[in-house]
C-alpha cells in the first residue's frame, strides 16, 4: 500500500467516478480517497452546500436544468484542483462539455452496476427526484441505455455489484497506480 501512496503524491490529475445513481460511485469513491490518501468529493453534497437545500428541493424549486448548471460548474472547478477523488452525479456525463473535461482532465472511472443492484440500492433512499415515479426499473433501464454509450468513454471500469472480497477495490487501486505512473513519465 505505500508503493500507491507514494503513486498518489505524484497524481496530478483528479480521479473521478461516473456512473448511474446506487452504482456505488460515493462508497468507492471515499475508499479510493482514503486508500490514496487523498480528498474525497461528492458533486451532489457540493451543489446541495452552494443551494443551502437537497438535490430534490433543487429539482422542485428551480428544475432539473439549474441543477445541471450548477453541477457542471462545480464538477469543473474541481477538476483544476488536481489531485483528489471525486464521484458525479449519475447525469452529470449527460452535458458534453464536462463529459469532455471529465475525460480529458482526470483519471476517468465507471462505476458499473447491474439494474438490479440500483434499484436494491436507491429503493433506500427517497431522495433520489428522477425515480420519484410509478415505474422506477423504467426510468433507470432508459437512463442507462443513453448513458452507457458516454459512460463507456471512462478509462478506467469497475464493477461495483461483483465486489464481494474487496477485490474490485485493489484492482481499480493498482489501474489507478499504473495511470500514475504512465502520466509521469
Amino acid at each position: 500500500m505505500n508503493d500507491k501512496i507514494m503513486t498518489a503524491r505524484n497524481l496530478e490529475k483528479p480521479i473521478v467516478l461516473i456512473g448511474m445513481m446506487g452504482s456505488g460511485k460515493t462508497h468507492f469513491g471515499r475508499l479510493i480517497a482514503q486508500k490514496l490518501g487523498l480528498d474525497f468529493f461528492d458533486s451532489d453534497s457540493l451543489v446541495e452546500e452552494k443551494a443551502g437545500c437537497s438535490v430534490s428541493e433543487i429539482f422542485a424549486r428551480w428544475g432539473e436544468q439549474k441543477f445541471r448548471d450548477v453541477e457542471a460548474s462545480t464538477i469543473k472547478e474541481h477538476l483544476e484542483k488536481g489531485a483528489l477523488v471525486l464521484a458525479t452525479g449519475g447525469g452529470a456525463i449527460m452535458n458534453e462539455s464536462t463529459a469532455d473535461e471529465i475525460f480529458n482532465r482526470s483519471i476517468s472511472i465507471w462505476v458499473k452496476a447491474d439494474i438490479e443492484t440500483i434499484l436494491a440500492r436507491v429503493s433506500k433512499n427517497s431522495n433520489r427526484p428522477l425515480l420519484a415515479v410509478e415505474n422506477p426499473r423504467k426510468v433507470l433501464e432508459e437512463l442507462l441505455e443513453k448513458r452507457t454509450p458516454i459512460y463507456k468513454r471512462a478509462m478506467l471500469k469497475l464493477d461495483s455489484a461483483e465486489d464481494r472480497s474487496g477485490a474490485a477495490l485493489e484492482n481499480i487501486l493498482n489501474e489507478i497506480a499504473a495511470h500514475a505512473m504512465t502520466d509521469q513519465a
